[in-house]
């Protein structure tokens, strides 16, 4: 079969990586859009039950996230991701068959776990069977089809939300079982073991990074390793205020028609899927991802100023300028996407992949825990001036990108390849598919 033009290597293992993802993000939409209106019509739980049971599945991805890499590097990411696949789908069963809330809550909880590990997991394996050129591009494309199969989802689970019935919150399970089960096989089809051998100094050598041999220069890694994400997890707020802040900052603080949020939501979901993977050039090499993340970074904080300077606006400029802010905080977030994964993928360890990858996405999972409430407590109840103060930690999380990002490389013996980096511009050479559409 041909590979289509200008995807990477589709004729290898990224197109069972795509199929997969597809049928994932597709059963999750499904799942994670129906399921709260499900859980208060089917089983009885209340708006604060839901909300606790959620915020304990925030939890337990958070506790979830640097075990399952550690693990993803003992047992193979593969076996991991089609293992913790299946737990989903099992983990779901039992709702087939009961309406007991006392049987709902710790199954959200274990689901939230399960999620996180297999999605520390499945990036592992990209790192594992996708060339270390493509493999940034790769994940971009992945973004990009879940993007796609979870808005398919969101809209498929219409017409059961509009039943409402127990049955029809069935017939959602069982999809959602069914997607889950197909990424498993589609896993099962990619390579065990990574299609190159990436060497990096201070990376290739088992031994420099075994940490029986060297415990405390391995802890203290892991840990700047860590202190990245957690930056990265700030710039990754972008997710709650768009979840959050925009609705709220639409209905309850502006004129605007209520109508308006789901126009913005669905321009930042199609500017997402169109220009994933083009914001992802050039963030294959670590300084290109520390450059992502801070152009990120400015882009979200100018988008916050220019949702301050909405208020009081009125009439078609209002709407305006509210479409604006939604295009900047999208191109924020599809650089910040991008920063992430050349900065997880190029600056973790060969041998080690899993551990610190599960490491960076902490970051990330803090602010699924603290972010709707910093967003919605904090920026929103004291807006505008909120929006300043939020803008202000954007640019100075700007400025700590490069010196943290040059630490974690020193601490890997590294140092030497960045400041060339930072002095040369991009020293590798062009993937063939970068080179096709330079």
């Amino acid at each position: 079969m041909r590979p289509i033009p200008g995807l990477p290597r589709l004729e290898g293992p990224a197109r069972p990586l795509l199929l997969g993802q597809f049928c994932y993000a597709l059963g999750r939409g499904m799942y994670s859009t129906g399921s709260i209106v499900f859980f208060n019509l089917s089983f009885g739980l209340s708006v604060r039950q839901i909300a606790l049971a959620l915020s304990a599945a925030g939890v337990a991805a958070f506790l979830a996230a640097l075990p399952a890499g550690y693990l993803a590097d003992r047992w193979g990411p593969r076996p991991m991701a089609v293992g913790l696949t299946v737990a989903q789908a099992l983990l779901l069963c039992p709702m087939l068959f009961s309406d007991s809330h006392s049987v709902v809550v710790p199954l959200v909880v274990a689901l939230g776990a399960a999620d996180r590990a297999n999605s520390v997991a499945r990036r592992t394996l990209v790192s594992h069977v996708i060339g270390e050129a493509d493999r940034v591009r790769t994940q971009a494309y992945l973004r990009s089809v879940a993007n796609t199969a979870m808005s398919i989802g969101a809209l498929a689970v219409a017409p059961l939300l509009a039943v409402g019935t127990h049955t029809a919150f069935v017939v959602l399970v069982t999809i959602t079982m069914a997607a889950y089960l197909v990424v498993a096989v589609t896993t099962t089809v990619l390579p065990t073991r990574p299609r190159t051998s990436p060497v990096r100094s201070g990376a290739a050598s088992g031994d420099a990074l075994d940490p029986e041999r060297e415990p405390r220069p391995e802890r203290r890694r892991l840990a700047a390793f860590t202190l990245l994400g957690l930056l990265n997890g700030t710039f990754a707020l972008h997710i709650s205020l768009l979840e959050v802040g925009l609705p709220l900052w639409v209905t309850e603080h502006t004129d605007a028609p209520a109508w308006t949020v789901a126009t913005l939501v669905f321009v930042n979901t199609v500017l997402a899927i169109l220009l994933q993977v083009a914001a992802s050039r050039g963030s294959s090499s670590v300084r290109g991802a520390a450059r992502a993340l801070i152009m990120s970074a400015v882009l979200t904080a100018s988008a916050c100023a220019v949702f301050a300077m909405t208020s009081g606006r009125t009439g078609p400029l209002l709407v305006a300028a509210l479409l604006v802010a939604t295009v900047v905080l999208t191109l924020g977030e599809i650089l910040q996407s991008a920063g992430e994964w050349g900065l997880s993928f190029g600056l973790a360890p060969a041998n080690a992949e899993g551990r610190y990858i599960g490491a960076f996405t902490v970051g990330t999972t803090v602010q699924d825990m603290v972010g709707p409430a910093l967003v919605g407590g904090v920026v929103i109840a004291y807006a505008p001036e909120g929006w300043f103060v939020l803008a202000a930690v954007f640019l100075v999380g700007a400025v700590l990108v490069a010196p943290m990002t040059n630490w974690v490389a020193g601490l890997h013996g590294d140092r030497e390849d960045v400041a060339a980096e930072h002095s040369e511009g991009t020293s590798r050479t062009p993937a063939p598919s970068e080179r096709s559409r330079s």
